[in-house]
């Protein structure tokens, strides 16, 4: 079976009749196709904690209970290139272990296997976000040369029980680093730590 993962996106989709629905760990994405030269003022949408109903055209294309609660004043849509509708929800209830089956209560489930790759999505961005890192880079008076050292702390007990290998984290480790290493320069490094959850040493 082929895996739903879109590599160039990032996403686990679940494919619905009339488009499809994805998840991260704060939000719930839905991305509905209507007829092209759709309008702004064509587009009904009514965005609850527990309710979301779109309608275009006066036609209902969705209609019902959300799968859990969402933050009803973070809620948005768009309508993109007049022929796409893209609904963003935001979670109340953050954690991995809050997988969304199914959009709608009743309705537009993803089947077990995407739902088994959505939950090690969500594991794994819990992962990166939380790990603990130390990165030391050290660069030779030429600039050429860096070092890195990753110390990545985890739960292994809660890790296994997700599903999680220390092969599976220690590649993702990896990853996070060749992209750190990146930045060759102290200065560049320190611009760097301003925007990830990294921390390093005294020069």
């Amino acid at each position: 079976m082929a895996a739903p993962f879109e590599e160039r996106s990032g996403v686990v989709p679940c494919r619905t009749p009339w488009g499809r629905w994805y998840q991260t760990l704060e939000e719930v994405f839905v991305e509905v196709h209507v007829p092209p030269g759709t309008r702004a003022k064509d587009v009904s949408c009514s965005l609850q904690s527990r309710h979301l109903a779109l309608a275009v055209g006066g036609r209902q294309l969705l209609q019902g209970k959300l799968f859990d609660s969402t933050i009803a004043d973070e809620g948005t849509w768009t309508l993109e290139d007049r022929k796409l509708i893209r609904i963003v929800l935001m979670k109340t209830n953050r954690d991995a272990g809050n997988c969304w089956t199914s959009l709608l209560e009743n309705d537009y489930a993803a089947d077990p296997w995407v739902q088994d790759q959505m939950q090690r999505k969500l594991t794994l961005e819990r992962f990166q976000r939380e790990a603990s890192f130390l990165i030391i880079c050290s660069n030779s008076k030429a600039g050429s040369h860096s070092e890195a050292i990753i110390v990545c702390s985890f739960d292994e007990s809660q890790a296994r029980g997700l599903g999680l290998t220390p092969q599976l984290l220690l590649q993702q480790g990896r990853q996070l680093v060749q992209q750190l290493l990146r930045f060759g320069t102290h200065e560049r490094f320190n611009h760097l730590r301003g925007k990830t959850n990294v921390s390093a040493p005294n020069s």
